[in-house]
């Protein structure tokens, strides 16, 4: 059975993508890069190759990136009036990587699940963004692709 291999560029978060009865898992190591002053699609950075990694499911707090807190623990204020996260980041992240779609899921529709986003996730293939814009902060973001992905080998690589 040959496989096909895609590129995915999302913004934001991801967990899973599923087609039918069957399934792709998409945990695991992606690539990703803050884009904290929004010029990301401008620069089109959903051609580029990313250097960082990060495991998902999980978070840019869990991975260690944005800014480190700096409040040392005591049992004081501000430590005592709200929870801190030890890497605070707000702004966009970009998230790719390859998925290998098998022969027997070529051309049929897809579903990209995306869950646990923080509010706003786009998507692209292989360079091009899917026309869908999901928002929400308690369910998971998806995106239909009714024609699915076809057999023929796309672009990989980014630039």
């Amino acid at each position: 059975m040959e496989k096909v291999k895609y590129y995915l560029g999302i913004i934001l978060f991801v967990l899973g993508a599923s087609v039918q009865a069957q399934t792709i898992d998409l945990s695991g190591e992606w690539k990703i890069a803050l884009d904290s002053t929004d010029r990301g699609e401008r620069e089109e950075w959903y051609k580029k190759e990313f250097a960082q990694t990060v495991s998902l499911p999980g978070t840019t707090d869990g991975a260690g990136l944005g800014t480190p807190n700096s409040l040392a623990p005591a049992l004081e204020k501000p430590q005592l009036l709200r929870l801190t996260r030890k890497h605070a980041y707000i702004g966009a992240a970009w998230y790719a990587r390859e998925v290998e779609i098998p022969e027997s899921m070529a051309g049929k529709p897809l579903v990209f699940s995306f869950e646990r986003v923080m509010w706003r996730s786009e998507l692209w293939v292989d360079g091009v963004k899917r026309p869908q814009v999901e928002e929400s902060l308690t369910t998971p973001h998806c995106f239909e692709m009714p024609e699915g992905l076809s057999a023929r080998k796309l672009g990989t690589q980014s630039g």
